[in-house]
């Protein structure tokens, strides 16, 4: 049965200091069921709490497959995903400090993004400004880059054109 989970990104280095902790190495891309975060919250949870986590996670480190705490000020909410059953563990600890002193908000978000839901992540080097179009889908026009001059129309090799490419094959 799949089940809501939250994915974020490490911000800081994190080194395991217990049996239980898991090691985070900035960007690295961790998942931490909803049930997980409701049990350490406990009754005080509530919808968007995921955004701002101030106490220790219990997740998966995506890029090592290992499960285990980490501090939840040491990483940034990236957003929902879906995933197998999830794994409950709650008990209060100390969190350390967070690196550099707390974090503030990465700024205004745009309209609905709250309650969009992020699948799959979008890597935030890949621009979003043009639309991404696989190179497996099928188009009915040619995809031409952002970048490239369009003063003059762009046919591709195959395209049979009305004109020999060849002056010397044209009839006379």
């Amino acid at each position: 049965m799949a089940s809501e989970s939250f994915q974020y990104r490490a911000l800081f280095e994190y080194k395991r200091e217990r049996g239980d902790d898991i090691s985070l190495q900035p960007g690295d891309l961790l998942t931490v069921p909803k049930a997980s975060l409701m049990a350490v919250a406990g009754p005080e949870y509530q919808e968007g709490d995921e955004r701002s986590p101030k106490g220790w996670l219990h997740g998966t480190n995506e890029r090592t497959k290992e499960k285990g705490d980490f501090p939840g000020t040491f990483v940034e909410y990236v957003g929902v995903v879906r995933v197998g059953p999830p794994a409950a563990k709650s008990w209060p600890r100390p969190v350390p400090p967070t690196p550099g002193g707390p974090q503030t908000a990465a700024g205004p978000q745009p309209a609905g993004a709250a309650a969009a839901s992020v699948n799959p992540v979008i890597p935030h080097w890949l621009p979003t400004s043009e639309p991404v179009i696989p190179h497996w889908l099928p188009t009915s026009e040619p995809v031409i880059p952002h970048w490239l001059p369009t003063s003059e129309p762009v046919i591709p090799h195959w395209l049979p054109t009305s004109e020999p490419s060849d002056p010397s094959l044209a009839s006379h």
